[in-house]
């Protein structure tokens, strides 16, 4: 008898553990302070997405302020606030499509040899540079190298 008792505890446990763990991660998902990543830093926007973000925040804030002036100046007009919206978005995003196109079509920076600054070598690249001819990587560097690694004697201790 005390064994059926005990296993009544159990799956009463197991049954509980579950909803309490879809609880949990219902909590935090939508609780108002997420964990903090602090190795991981946001990427660095570019230029031209800057100022694609300008052009577009300024499209809206124009059709904003044409939208106002005209309520302002018909307030007995019968369009309504619906049909003002809607021709607010209409135009913003003809708008907005054009500046698209633009940005996508931009010349954007391309990707290159890491280090590598207009023939330039930079940081602890000089240490690698041992042979000529100086002031370019290549392929004598690496054999002074592994023939410097060679004659070096380890000592296994």
């Amino acid at each position: 008898m005390f064994n059926k008792i005990r296993t009544i505890g159990k799956i009463a446990k197991t049954v509980a553990s579950p909803i309490t763990h879809a609880r949990n991660i219902i909590k935090s998902k939508f609780s108002k302070t997420g964990p903090t990543i602090k190795s991981v830093k946001p990427k660095a926007t570019s230029d031209a997405s800057k100022r694609f973000k300008a052009k577009v925040s300024g499209i809206k804030a124009g059709v904003k302020k044409g939208t106002d002036e005209f309520q302002k100046a018909n307030p007995k007009s019968l369009v309504t606030d619906k049909d003002i919206k809607k021709i607010q978005k209409d135009t913003s995003e003809k708008h907005i499509k054009r500046v698209r196109k633009e940005y996508l079509r931009a010349p954007k920076r391309t990707g290159g040899r890491i280090g590598y600054k207009g023939g330039k070598l930079v940081g602890n690249q000089k240490k690698i540079d041992v042979a000529p001819p100086f002031g370019t990587i290549n392929k004598k560097d690496f054999k002074v190298l592994q023939a410097k690694n060679k004659n070096k004697k380890t000592v296994i201790g």
